[in-house]
């Protein structure tokens, strides 16, 4: 777990650098956005993440221009930072802001889809009891709607049609005692018992 002082390094680090590439490099670094730097706990190495604007040859391009200037980077950071041995940086590509743009251009592109096509409201449609999910055509002329059901089943066969059934409670086994017949018994060892002792002695 990284310690403060780590945490503290971490943000001058990627202050310095992204003013330092701002500023002396403005046209190789115009793209390039430092967006985390991880010191290791020794302080003698550092990832540095960054994410680059464009395609995927403009990526590596500006990631060999990076690291080719990583010596030069780290001795100009030197005189700005004042610590014993300055950590070696080493420039990773920061995926995870790629990633989260593509999620959100999905989440975009299904929302526009909804808009397109609302779904009709009511909870019973006119199949009779069907609640299975339809997959609404555009208005206009086209298609009927289309359920998962009939697109699940056979082509030629009916598809089956969902019910609802409520849900079954497990059933409660109790144990049965014979409470009665052992009770019985004793009764009937008590009156033996008793006529044995009533029997005159001749």
């Amino acid at each position: 777990m990284p310690t403060a002082r780590t945490l503290r390094l971490n943000e001058l680090l990627q202050r310095e650098l992204s003013a330092l590439l701002h500023q002396e490099h403005q046209t190789e670094a115009v793209a390039i956005t430092v967006t985390s730097v991880d010191v290791s706990p020794d302080l003698k190495a550092c990832r540095i993440f960054v994410a680059v604007t464009g395609d995927g040859t403009l990526v590596e391009d500006r990631l060999r221009w990076l690291r080719r200037q990583a010596a030069a980077l780290r001795t100009t950071l030197s005189r700005r930072i004042v610590l014993k041995h300055l950590p070696a940086l080493t420039f990773v590509p920061d995926t995870a802001t790629s990633r989260g743009n593509r999620i959100l251009a999905v989440l975009d592109e299904i929302v526009a889809r909804e808009k397109l096509s609302p779904v009709p409201s009511g909870g019973e449609s006119d199949s009779g009891g069907d609640i299975s999910p339809r997959l609404d055509a555009p208005s206009g002329s086209g298609p009927a709607p289309v359920s998962l059901l009939e697109l699940a089943s056979p082509p030629g066969q009916a598809p089956p049609r969902a019910k609802f059934r409520p849900p079954v409670e497990p059933r409660r086994e109790t144990a049965a005692f014979p409470v009665k017949s052992k009770l019985k018994a004793h009764h009937s060892k008590l009156k033996a018992a008793r006529a044995q002792r009533s029997v005159p002695i001749p």
